[in-house]
């Protein structure tokens, strides 16, 4: 499996905002939802995703949209920069990628620390490209050389 890696440059901005006094005054509308006794969701719990964080609030996981066509389900912990792969077919949950141990691109610095587990993404995101490549983005100190 191919992966190639894109970084964001982390910044951190504060905006501020000026609310109108009727704008803050003004009305919430809450809608109704409608109920329906034919539509439903049925949850099957298949296993657990491996993490060394288990304390609520300390972990910070996220399912990719699957990898249907390769019979794979992606999890990020995005907080340490791993990506672990659930096979479908074969009931397997094994880790792919470790930002502690695989190669980087030359430049790119993941060591950088936030505080709160849920706002800690060393790993944005990622997205299947072409026959087994993945295309990942991270959230990098530094830009790539």
């Amino acid at each position: 499996m191919k992966i190639y890696a894109f970084s964001f440059f982390l910044t951190v901005s504060v905006i501020s905002q000026n609310v109108s006094v009727e704008a803050a005054n003004a009305p919430c509308i809450f809608p109704q939802p409608n109920s329906s006794e034919t539509i439903g969701i049925q949850l099957e719990k298949v296993g657990n995703v491996p993490t060394i964080n288990t304390v609520p609030y300390t972990y910070n996981l996220f399912p990719v949209e699957p990898f249907e066509d390769a019979g794979l389900q992606l999890f990020l912990d995005q907080k340490l920069g791993m990506i672990y792969s659930y096979d479908m077919d074969a009931d397997d949950m094994t880790k792919v990628f470790d930002m502690n141990v695989d190669e980087l691109p030359p430049g790119i610095d993941l060591t950088w620390t936030y505080g709160v587990a849920g706002f800690t993404s060393k790993i944005q995101t990622i997205a299947q490209g072409n026959e087994g490549e993945i295309y990942m983005v991270l959230t990098s100190t530094t830009l790539p050389d």
